[in-house]
């Protein structure tokens, strides 16, 4: 395989969220979030209703090779199954409902996969042999 994405039917996503959308939203005051970057002034961002929030994101965060094979989005694609299923849980945890078994579940798989999003582990990842 060369150094390539390969494109399928599907489009790959470019841009990686490495904080879910979802929960970035949540951040925002009144349409607004105030994006804090060290060493810089603080701005702020409009955030609309039903377009995707422009912060914490990185182009091929998630996409990178391992022994010259790419991942074809597989990581984004699972990391955004479960920040789809967590954001149905994220409301009932606002309002402080009790959990069933899947809820909880789902809620803390979403939780677990928040420290998959590193650097660290993405950099460290990256040396590791390739295995299908």
């Amino acid at each position: 395989m060369t150094d390539q994405i390969v494109l399928t039917d599907k489009k790959n996503v470019r841009q990686a969220h490495i904080i879910p959308d979802f929960y970035l939203r949540k951040f925002a005051s009144n349409g607004k979030l105030f994006v804090y970057v060290r060493d810089k002034a603080v701005r702020t961002v409009i955030v609309k209703p039903g377009r995707r929030v422009k912060e914490c994101r990185e182009r091929d965060y998630f996409e990178y090779p391992i022994d010259s094979n790419w991942w074809a989005n597989k990581i984004e694609d699972w990391l955004s199954a479960i920040e789809d299923r967590a954001s149905t849980v994220y409301e009932a945890i606002q309002k402080n409902d009790p959990l069933g078994q899947e809820e909880a579940t789902t809620w803390a798989t979403f939780v677990a996969s928040l420290f998959l999003r590193t650097r660290k582990i993405r950099l460290h990842s990256v040396h590791l042999p390739y295995q299908r």
